[in-house]
């Protein structure tokens, strides 16, 4: 049996939400305890911000660089 677009819509809709919040919500907290222990120790955030820079800096070179 086919059920109207509105329908289908609807229950897609649905769906997407109730799928979406629970990995949502596993991803969000998953990712401050993470920034916990980063915190803790002070290496891993210059290291973090180091990693960063250098990524930017890359990415501003191939920018600079590209041809169209």
């Amino acid at each position: 049996m086919r059920s109207e677009p509105w329908e289908q819509m609807l229950v897609l809709g649905l769906l997407f939400q109730v799928t979406r919040v629970p990995t949502n919500l596993a991803v969000a907290f998953a990712g401050g305890s993470i920034a916990r222990r980063i915190a803790r120790c002070p290496t891993w955030g210059r290291i973090q911000n180091c990693c960063a820079s250098i990524l930017l800096i890359g990415l501003g070179f191939r920018l600079a660089f590209e041809r169209r």
